[in-house]
């Protein structure tokens, strides 16, 4: 989340950097991740250098940025087969979130103005978010409700910038948190005790994202706290 004015910003930056050689049509993370679609055959240099400057233009900037997640499977078990279609799927669960702490944040920075949310284009996520908005907006706060545009923006995740930098943060946590919260013998969730060695986290060292925006698809419900340091993530009790 950011102003109009760095917004712009670090488009130009994020635009010359996709123009580079070798040159990127868009930002994948899938596609890094998996060196295939823009990033097939690049060197491992090229490839680390890219991704470097990308992670320190996200973190120059400065954004202000939540991600919230849920285990998909863990969902459609509880509320899969839920007659109301919005509780059906997730999202209202996590825009909720999402935009709860957001406008808790914004009224404490005293923002008086709207948020414009823009989601990423894709089958069937824009129908599900599109449904869940309109009673977004009748159980937001009264605090935050003033906050809200009345009603979400999709756009290409190939030509809008913010998105790109968001699916690049999302994946990478998305990766990290799998990786510590999901067994790998039988795929199901599980729960570690909290401790400062299991709660993943991201720092200025290791992944350049002082502060990162995103809202990407479900993996693990989690939060942001605030302070110095590394941004570290908890989980959140399900």
């Amino acid at each position: 989340m950011a102003n109009e004015e760095t917004w712009a910003s670090f488009e130009k930056e994020w635009s010359a950097a996709l123009g580079m050689s070798p040159r990127l049509t868009y930002f994948k993370e899938t596609e890094a991740n998996g060196r295939s679609g823009e990033f097939a055959g690049w060197s491992d240099q090229s490839f680390a250098d890219r991704m470097h400057l990308l992670v320190r233009i996200i973190a120059d900037h400065n954004l202000f940025g939540l991600i919230s997640a849920v285990p998909t499977k863990l969902y459609f078990e509880v509320f899969g087969k839920n007659p109301d279609r919005v509780l059906a799927y997730p999202y209202f669960f996590m825009i909720h979130d999402l935009v709860s702490r957001m406008g808790f944040w914004l009224e404490k920075t005293g923002y008086k103005g709207k948020v414009q949310f823009i989601f990423d284009e894709q089958k069937g996520q824009e129908e599900a978010v599109s449904a869940s908005w309109p009673r977004l907006l009748k159980s937001a706060p009264p605090n935050v409700r003033p906050l809200l545009s009345d009603y979400p923006i999709f756009r290409s995740d190939k030509t809008t910038m913010a998105l790109q930098a968001a699916d690049f943060c999302a994946g990478q946590l998305r990766r990290d948190l799998r990786g510590k919260m999901v067994s790998g013998s039988t795929g199901s969730v599980v729960h570690p005790p909290r401790t400062p060695d299991n709660i993943p986290t991201l720092d200025d060292t290791n992944r350049g994202c002082n502060v990162f925006a995103a809202f990407d698809g479900p993996s693990i419900l989690f939060r942001r706290r605030d302070g110095d340091g590394p941004i570290r993530i908890d989980q959140k009790a399900s």
